[in-house]
């Protein structure tokens, strides 16, 4: 078998593999899409794949015309051969806890435009004029959202990039998502300016406000330089016209996997080989677990596809701040953090091994139930416990879905204030003693620990990458593994480091817990073995 639009004509062995195919006719919708297109969604990766276009291709399948026109815009061959390798199609596989497998192939992708080529550049921007495109998506990673800075003078300066768009005018390609989104909308607002929604679909917080942010900054700038009038900045501050919704996604998308590529050949593809030229790995498979969340919030300017249908949930804005909040600081992301910390320290090789962990998960179990879930907000759609129930049962055990802890702990520094700090600023909130918190404490004494750069068992140990690299290297710049007490000044750098409320979202020393850290952190610099040692004793 192979995943092209010839390959597929080959019903009989797809149905004896036991892969769905698409229940429309592939060619003839993207023959009648490029004349009546209704979706444009940037990036082509995982979380897309497996999730967004999963649903278009549901609503397809039930002649609910919903067809997605694909854009990269940055030059990034890898992720556009994930698809055009494959006609356009991917394969989705669904690995259940229980070892069941679910394969489909999806056909809701119509186009891949690169507009980093100038015809791709002008189809795109002709799509976003076009009245019958509703709404515009975007699957591009929380960077891909972040137009500039701002100094250590308060003053916001572009990313090089962006301030070269901006001084050359929406005529200009670029290969910023933000920039190519406003060049797209003006195009449209010239066109006459039809009513349109643009969703983020990444997993950060309120992300929809981010992108109206962003888009709405770059058309001011233009409108400074004279390259476009008032009016047109009107139109996009109107949320009649330009919708910018918020939303909330959680589906677990890891890279594709080897175990996953072996079976794939052995059900009789011949072109689910994993590519690594590209620098990461793609596949025309994406392997990713059964659960899925997505909340959007219900407002739209012009046609709204039926996703609820489909499996998203319309709602209003607190509910999916309410949901976002319950996920990110409680049920899920400062799970992630902890079982990838002690994981790495303790050389388990996945999140699923460390939950079958007895330390390791009870680490877990008390970070949730005891720390967390006493001020977490019930968002009612889910209830936390119902969230709770199905994490600890079905996703993190699933030995399916091997995510690598290590991946989880890139780029720790910026996750700590939200994951945990949201927490311990309720708790205040909430007149609870602070004392009576036992792993989250331990969780941030794992975060220093871990930037040793020295696993349990005393040997050298490769830390994820951090925007925070540097000053962690320096923060803990001659600390080894000893029962000596650290130096006065030493205690007091890292002290400090504690009171950095960019980092931990509160300062640790102004409500005592700067001094709880430091205990846990020399014990578990003590000696070799101490990290599981002191886990535990903390959370027995």
């Amino acid at each position: 078998m192979e995943l092209t639009c010839q390959g597929i004509k080959d019903t009989g062995a797809y149905q004896r593999a036991g892969v769905g195919l698409p229940h429309f006719d592939v060619a003839s919708t993207r023959d009648k899409a490029d004349d009546d297109p209704r979706w444009v969604h940037l990036g082509f990766g995982n979380l897309f794949r497996a999730f967004i276009a999963r649903m278009a291709d549901d609503l397809l399948s039930r002649d609910i015309w919903w067809p997605i026109h694909g854009v990269q815009t940055i030059d990034s061959v890898g992720t556009v051969h994930q698809v055009t390798d494959h006609d356009l199609l991917s394969l989705r596989v669904g690995l259940g806890a229980d070892g069941t497998r679910q394969l489909d192939v999806i056909g809701s992708l119509v186009a891949a435009i690169e507009t980093t080529d100038p015809d791709g550049d002008e189809r795109f921007l002709s799509l976003l004029a076009h009245p019958r495109v509703a709404v515009v998506t975007a699957t591009i990673t929380e960077k891909g959202y972040r137009i500039g800075s701002t100094g250590a003078d308060g003053q916001f300066s572009f990313h090089p990039e962006v301030a070269d768009a901006v001084h050359s005018g929406p005529q200009h390609s670029s290969q910023h998502a933000m920039v190519q989104v406003a060049r797209g909308l003006y195009r449209r607002f010239t066109a006459g300016g039809a009513p349109v929604t643009v969703i983020s679909f990444d997993n950060f917080s309120r992300n929809g406000d981010a992108f109206a942010e962003a888009v709405r900054t770059i058309a001011a700038a233009w409108n400074e330089h004279g390259f476009v009038d008032s009016d047109f900045i009107d139109w996009l501050g109107d949320e009649d016209q330009v919708a910018f919704p918020v939303s909330v996604i959680d589906k677990i998308t890891p890279r594709p996997s080897g175990e996953v590529a072996d079976y794939l050949a052995e059900l009789g593809f011949t072109d689910m080989a994993i590519d690594h030229s590209y620098g990461g790995p793609i596949a025309g498979f994406v392997n990713t677990e059964i659960p899925e969340y997505l909340l959007i919030e219900d407002r739209f300017a012009g046609d709204r596809p039926p996703l609820d249908t489909v499996g998203a949930i319309f709602t209003d804005r607190q509910t999916c701040l309410d949901f976002e909040k319950m996920k990110v600081t409680t049920c899920l992301n400062p799970v992630h953090t902890a079982l990838a910390l002690s994981s790495c320290l303790l050389g388990v090789p996945s999140i699923d091994r460390a939950m079958g962990d007895e330390d390791l998960k009870a680490l877990a179990t008390v970070l949730v139930y005891h720390d967390s879930l006493p001020v977490v907000v019930n968002p009612q759609v889910v209830t936390p416990e119902e969230f709770l129930d199905e994490l600890f049962t079905h996703r993190l055990t699933n030995s399916a879905m091997p995510d690598d802890p290590a991946r989880i702990a890139m780029d720790t520094s910026q996750k700590l204030a939200i994951r945990f700090g949201e927490t311990v600023t309720s708790s205040l909130q909430a007149g609870r003693d602070l004392g009576e918190l036992v792993a989250i404490p331990l969780v941030l004494a794992l975060f220093l620990r871990y930037r040793l750069g020295i696993d349990d068992a005393g040997q050298p140990m490769q830390c994820s990458p951090d925007p925070m690299q540097e000053r962690l290297d320096e923060l803990v710049d001659g600390i080894g593994l000893s029962d000596t007490p650290l130096p006065e000044g030493k205690q007091e750098e890292i002290r400090g480091f504690l009171s950095d409320k960019s980092v931990f979202g509160f300062d640790l020393a102004a409500v005592g817990m700067d001094r709880r850290v430091l205990e846990l952190f020399t014990q578990l610099r003590s000696a070799p073995g101490a990290v599981r040692a002191t886990i535990k004793k903390v959370v027995k």
